[in-house]
């Protein structure tokens, strides 16, 4: 392992090393294919004896979405834009694993509907697990860049939104509660954090161009660990206001800062955040200005304590406990260095169990697969 580590040396100058994990860190914490594989969690590919769909949301949510948009029909929106078909569930999957209990309701109650309105008559089984929320690139204060450190100079309370820019997270509906409240007098602050986007392109535009911008509006989109941390530590609320959701990291990583939340009142939210936020009613504004009406009352209050939650290697442990045939590792080899692919395999294969097969997805340049065997990749039954 020394000697693999003299070669990364020589192919990576240790700044240049440095500034790419933290990009993938940014990157992994904003879309859940590189959670699993970045933390652990971990995927069955089509070959292995079961295969696990991720899913976030019902089958189709998004292909139906997005077939509205492009004027498809939802079957052919499925085949152009590579959903997972019905024909692909009733072939290939044995088991489905959600990351909420929500999630693996809903998906369970899909599936029993569909089974039962066509060929399908084996039952699949839907379990969940959860998802961590350790903020793992913290790094110490000067590490958070100058533009968020002046949000302090101004004293009015910071409302905070974090995750991706789509339509589904009603990012509208937050800002168009604000406008209200600032029409009113009301003196606070909405940033946005969101490194990634999708059908946003119009509200990306209005909040460049909004007359509080970079005044009581803020839209960050490089926000590393350190600077969501400090954000964390300061804002007054978390506001999640999204339509349907998966998990909702941001809730559990607001709750372990002791940042108080307000969010819609679906499910999963109920479940995630377990009667600890505020809630409000799904795409009403005016219940939304009620709650951050709430909130800056109780300003002045002791702030909420840190609430405990899972760690990513914790959650690892809950996936493996569903006990696999076998591990594949996905989601890297997406442009990260060879260094991290390597950092993060040998994380992975560390803790998968020694009798089961490794595979590692879409990677192994032939120089690199020396390096890859070494870690534990494509061994089973050998001890480590």
């Amino acid at each position: 392992m020394a000697g693999l580590g003299r070669r990364l040396d020589q192919q990576e100058g240790s700044a240049d090393q440095e500034r790419r994990r933290r990009l993938h860190a940014r990157e992994a914490r904003r879309c859940p294919a590189h959670h699993q594989l970045r933390l652990g969690l971990i995927d069955v590919p089509q070959a292995a004896i079961e295969l696990v769909f991720e899913l976030s949301r019902p089958p189709h949510h998004e292909a139906q979405e997005k077939a509205r948009m492009l004027g498809l029909r939802l079957d052919d929106a499925v085949d152009r834009l590579g959903f997972v078909s019905e024909e692909e569930i009733r072939r290939y999957a044995d088991r489905v694993v959600c990351i909420s209990k929500s999630m693996a309701d809903v998906v369970g109650e899909y599936f029993q509907k569909r089974l039962q309105s066509t060929e399908m008559t084996r039952s699949i089984p839907v379990s969940s697990f959860y998802l961590g929320c350790d903020l793992d690139f913290v790094d110490d204060l000067n590490a958070v860049q100058e533009k968020i450190l002046s949000l302090e100079k101004v004293k009015s309370p910071i409302f905070l939104m974090v995750g991706t820019i789509e339509p589904r997270k009603k990012h509208r509906d937050v800002l168009g509660a604000f406008e209200r409240l600032w029409a009113q007098g009301v003196e606070a602050r909405l940033v946005i954090v969101g490194g990634r986007d999708w059908m946003s392109g119009e509200l990306l535009a209005e909040i460049a161009g909004h007359a509080e911008a970079e005044r009581r509006l803020f839209l960050i989109r490089d926000a590393s660990d350190s600077d969501l941390q400090w954000l964390y530590e300061r804002a007054a609320a978390l506001i999640m206001a999204s339509e349907v959701e998966g998990f909702g990291l941001p809730i559990v990583e607001a709750k372990r800062a002791g940042l108080p939340v307000i969010c819609s009142n679906i499910p999963v939210f109920a479940e995630i955040a377990a009667g600890e936020a505020e809630f409000f009613r799904l795409g009403n504004v005016d219940d939304l200005v009620r709650a951050i009406l709430k909130r800056l009352a109780s300003c002045g209050e002791c702030a909420t304590t840190s609430r405990g939650w899972i760690s990513w290697r914790e959650s690892a442990r809950q996936l493996l406990e569903l006990d696999f045939p076998g591990y594949a590792v996905g989601g890297l080899a997406v442009g990260e260095p060879h260094a991290v692919t390597c950092e993060m395999a040998g994380e992975v294969t560390s803790r998968l169990p020694e009798d089961r097969p490794r595979y590692l997805m879409g990677v192994g340049r032939p120089e690199q697969i020396a390096d890859y065997v070494a870690l534990g990749i494509g061994r089973s039954g050998v001890p480590r």
